[in-house]
C-alpha cells in the first residue's frame, strides 16, 4: 500500500485513499476529530458504500509519516505538551 502525496485525504493522519482493510477499499475521508477518522469505503463483495471509523485518539496515538505505523504518545511528550500549554496560559508575575 502506498501513501498518497496529495491533500485529498483531508487529514494529515488519514490512511491513503485506495487503502484496503480486509474486504473494504477506502475511498475518502468523511470527517476527523480528536477521537479518530471516519472514511467512506466500498465493500468489495457487495459493492456497498459503508462508513468506517478508525479509532485514533490524538491524545493517545500518532501515525508516522509512512502512513501505516501507529505509535502511542509517550507520557513524557504528553507532560511536555501539557506543561507548555499551562506555561503559556500563566500571567507574568510582578
Amino acid at each position: 500500500m502506498s501513501r498518497s502525496n496529495d491533500a485529498s485525504s483531508g487529514h494529515r493522519s488519514a490512511l491513503p485513499e485506495g487503502s484496503r482493510l480486509h474486504n473494504y477499499t477506502l475511498q475518502r475521508v468523511l470527517g476527523a476529530g480528536g477521537f479518530g477518522i471516519t472514511y467512506m469505503a466500498l465493500e468489495e463483495v457487495t459493492e456497498r458504500a459503508v462508513a468506517i471509523k478508525e479509532y485514533l485518539p490524538s491524545s493517545l496515538a500518532v501515525r508516522e509519516r509512512d502512513g501505516m505505523t501507529v505509535h502511542p504518545v509517550s507520557e513524557a511528550r504528553a507532560r511536555t505538551t501539557n506543561g507548555a500549554s499551562r506555561a503559556s496560559a500563566r500571567r507574568p508575575s510582578c
